[in-house]
């Protein structure tokens, strides 16, 4: 089932750093929202639908049965999960979804013009431990012979849309890429502690938090998150969707500010382009359309093993079927980003962890892959990946919406 989350007001997240008026006036602000963000606003959501009695000294006591394994204790996550948030537009009751623009697409701007390119693993040149303190061999990532990459840019904005696919099938040239600030703009606000006494603001209590507002103008479509949920039964799920037939008010972010969720129907990827690229090299790509947490391997997925100086490999297990994989090079967008918060439950801090940031690319060989043979397993990757979650993470936060990935083809740079 997907849901769309549309605010009425500007939305506040803070990042994990610590934070206190007076001693540090500008907060650390985050947008978009880590997923565990968004898992928590929904898990609070059902639990009010579905319980009859809330007791606030203990809020998962009055869950009725029927729902327990979905929604879990205090301390224990029940089946569900979510795959998201994504960034969504909505016409009517169709959504459109759209990712940050991946690490692996570049572009070349002259005056109005704007041509895109796709970085790709490089056959002919040296790993990148030759040049590096890493011992693992990964390819080094080029673009195709003839482009000179000092011309280049990365990407900043968001894709998605119509023109997803022709990102995911490798072909960069109908790629539509709109500027983060058609999606939202930050607006500062102040915030202080008033002296009753004085009647006035008390001294060294002023910060400046920033707040997000997604774009309200004249267009007829909605702007907002999307999310999937999945782990619900036959029917927690028709009782569910029926609730949501009709638009029900959430609280989200610092502040409880309001926003809007109902069902919608979602635009499809072109399954079959995908599944040709793939066939025809025996190479994919995962593209990570959320922070990703390896808590073993830091930054690959953890099923992966590397050793005697090769790259990673590991089984890739589809609905039973194992096929083995390589690793062949990654490229991320930023350094890993440190994720934390706050446990309403136990009261006090959650554990720091470091995250892969979204937007990171992963390119991936199938081992001893047959056209024939493999097609099958190939089409089973791609409808796991509409979106999906990749493996090798901890389960709890793949629960929470960590680990989302899409499925695209790839090739070693030509030339």
């Amino acid at each position: 089932m997907w849901l769309f989350i549309q605010p009425n007001d500007t939305l506040f997240f803070r990042d994990g750093r610590p934070f206190d008026a007076g001693a540090d006036v500008w907060t650390g602000t985050i947008f978009p929202p880590y997923p565990a963000t968004i898992y928590g606003m929904l898990r609070t959501f059902f639990i009010n639908m579905v319980s009859t009695n809330i007791d606030h000294a203990d809020y998962f006591a009055n869950i009725p049965d029927e729902y327990k394994g979905l929604l879990g204790k205090k301390d224990e996550y029940g089946s569900l999960s979510l795959v998201g948030p994504f960034f969504g537009k909505k016409d009517n009751n169709k959504a459109s979804l759209w990712i940050p623009c991946p690490s692996d697409l570049w572009k070349w701007k002259e005056n109005d013009k704007t041509k895109y390119y796709l970085l790709c693993p490089d056959s002919n040149k040296n790993d990148v431990s030759q040049c590096t303190d890493l011992d693992i061999p990964f390819r080094p990532l080029s673009f195709p012979a003839g482009i000179n990459s000092s011309e280049l840019e990365r990407g900043e904005g968001s894709i998605g849309g119509n023109t997803m696919d022709y990102y995911l099938i490798g072909n960069p040239d109908d790629v539509e890429e709109i500027n983060a600030e058609k999606f939202w703009d930050s607006e500062h606000s102040t915030i202080i502690e008033r002296d009753d006494g004085r009647l006035s603001a008390k001294e060294h209590q002023l910060a400046y938090p920033v707040h997000t507002r997604l774009q309200d103008d004249l267009s007829f479509e909605e702007k907002g998150f999307l999310i999937k949920i999945q782990g619900l039964n036959s029917s927690q799920m028709e009782a569910i969707g029926k609730r949501l037939d009709k638009p029900e008010a959430v609280r989200l972010g610092g502040e409880c500010r309001i926003a809007i969720i109902d069902k919608v129907n979602t635009d499809q990827f072109y399954q079959a382009g995908v599944v040709q690229q793939i066939t025809s090299t025996g190479r994919f790509r995962v593209i990570l359309t959320s922070s990703a947490y390896f808590p073993q391997n830091a930054f690959y997925p953890d099923f992966l093993v590397q050793s005697d100086r090769k790259v990673p490999e590991g089984q890739w297990v589809l609905e039973g079927i194992e096929k083995t994989v390589t690793l062949i090079s990654i490229v991320m967008n930023d350094r890993p980003a440190r994720i934390g918060g706050w446990d309403l439950a136990n009261k006090r801090p959650k554990a720091m962890i470091k995250a892969v940031p979204a937007g990171s690319v992963y390119f991936f060989e199938i081992s001893n892959f047959d056209k024939v043979r493999d097609n099958d397993w190939v089409v089973k990757l791609v409808n796991a990946s509409l979106p999906g979650v990749l493996l090798g993470g901890e389960n709890d936060y793949m629960k929470q919406g960590f680990n989302t990935y899409l499925i695209g083809g790839w090739d070693y740079v030509s030339g």
